[in-house]
């Protein structure tokens, strides 16, 4: 597999965007507000993302005209004149500028799909990554609040609504303005009874759009999967079905007002219905289903970031050989809201050779003070110094997917003669040969 590029590797993404999102923690505490996590992805990828959004607005410009380079040339088939010259110069133009812009729409196209799918796995990534930072700093009463399947689900479904939602964003605004520029030619071509065609798809772009923000709450539920399904059906059905609906009013409209039409107006009218097709029946309504499934994955990751953390740790202080720990008046809360102190007014000293041992019933505060030195129990009063380096040995034993091997080495590159000192020092060479 080639290595990722440096731009795109999480460690620059996560920084990028959790500078951006500490920043608006920051002034969210100044003004009394709660954070807007939209907010710092926002100023984080706007200016790329506005550029690609030019691109796109160029892709659906050369897909509205050519219609009127379709229409130019069978104008010219219409009204053939062998003596014309001029006219024949005008069709071949025409001809040219049609190749050109299905050639420029092509390349547009496959263009900006890469270039905005990129754009989501960035954000994506960054999000990932700033979920998995705050993982590693929950406090123990966070800890309470979320639970590993919570977590494992923002990891898995909800960061996924970004590479959707970039997709089809920019469709909310250029979606509409092809639809004007649309009815425009449309109304130059022939006149009232483009109206009619174009009062369908309004109607169904509401419909769509109800729809679309349907999902947001449907998901929520999995007894409700079997209706978002009917209401995602309805709306792919009406993606093949409207451009015929549209053509078809409009016409028998046109016949009901004894308007004469032409072939090269049948063809426009026609191409220019199609050329709807997708901006306005299926993108459209699939940017309002996915920012509004966007908008709750991301009010269930900014609950998430907003959780407590543990303080930071100072530096460990080097080895004077007179101290190793020392505690002075150390009082600590697990919850604050209870009112009662998890250890108060706490102070001893621990020095090099000596060993201590705590002593007390259940609840006492013995895993507690051992938090307190590793800096996992926030103090409220008093002060905590550890020097030289700690080893903690946790009650609870635990082990990560993998070989035993991959246990004990934890990552470290592999020495058989270390190995095994381990393995008799821990007493598992018995285990060892079983395995």
């Amino acid at each position: 597999m080639y290595s990722v590029l440096p731009e795109d590797r999480s460690q620059h993404l996560g920084e990028e965007l959790q500078g951006y999102w500490d920043q608006e923690v920051l002034r969210a505490e100044e003004d009394a507000r709660e954070p807007s996590l939209t907010k710092a992805i926002t100023k984080c990828y706007w200016k790329s993302y506005l550029i690609w959004g030019i691109f796109i607005f160029l892709e659906e410009g050369t897909r509205v005209v050519q219609p009127i380079f379709l229409g130019k040339m069978i104008s010219y088939v219409e009204n053939y004149d062998p003596n014309d010259s001029a006219a024949l110069h005008e069709a071949y133009a025409y001809a040219a500028g049609l190749s050109a812009s299905v050639l420029l729409w092509a390349v547009l196209h496959h263009f900006y799909f890469y270039h905005i799918q990129r754009v989501g796995m960035r954000l994506r990534v960054a999000v990932c990554h700033m979920i998995y930072r705050k993982t590693l700093r929950l406090s123990t009463l966070a800890m309470g609040k979320t639970t590993t399947g919570q977590i494992v689900n923002l990891l898995s479904n909800d960061v996924n609504r970004f590479d959707q939602v970039t997709i089809f964003l920019h469709y909310l605004w250029v979606g509409p303005l092809q639809a004007i520029a649309v009815t425009a030619l449309l109304w130059m071509e022939i006149g009232i009874p483009c109206l009619s065609g174009m009062a369908v798809l309004i109607i169904l772009l509401l419909v769509q759009s109800c729809f679309g923000m349907l999902f947001s709450s449907l998901r929520k539920e999995i007894s409700r999967i079997l209706k978002s399904s009917y209401l995602r059906g309805m709306n792919l059905a009406s993606f093949f079905t409207v451009s015929k609906i549209m053509i078809s009013v409009t016409f028998i409209t046109n016949d009901l007002l004894d308007n004469v039409i032409t072939a090269s107006q049948v063809f426009v009218v026609v191409t220019l219905f199609e050329a709807l097709r997708f901006s306005s029946t299926l993108y459209f309504p699939m940017a309002v289903e996915k920012v509004s499934e966007a908008v709750v994955s991301i009010q269930r990751i900014k609950h998430f970031l907003l959780l407590d953390e543990i303080p930071q740790h100072k530096p460990q202080l080097p080895s004077d050989g007179k101290t190793i720990v020392d505690v002075q008046d150390f009082t600590a809360f697990w919850d604050k809201a209870s009112g009662k102190p998890t250890l108060q007014g706490l102070s001893f000293t621990v020095r090099p050779g000596e060993l201590l041992a705590v002593v007390g019933p259940v609840g006492a505060g013995k895993s507690s003070l051992l938090n307190a030195l590793l800096g996992e129990l926030p103090r409220s009063q008093g002060q905590v110094s550890v020097h030289g380096r700690i080893a903690y040995v946790s009650q609870q034993p635990w082990v990560f997917p993998g070989t035993v091997r991959s246990n004990i080495l934890f990552g470290k590159k592999y020495e058989q003669d270390r190995y095994e000192k381990v393995i008799k020092g821990c007493a598992l060479e018995e285990v060892s040969n079983d395995f």
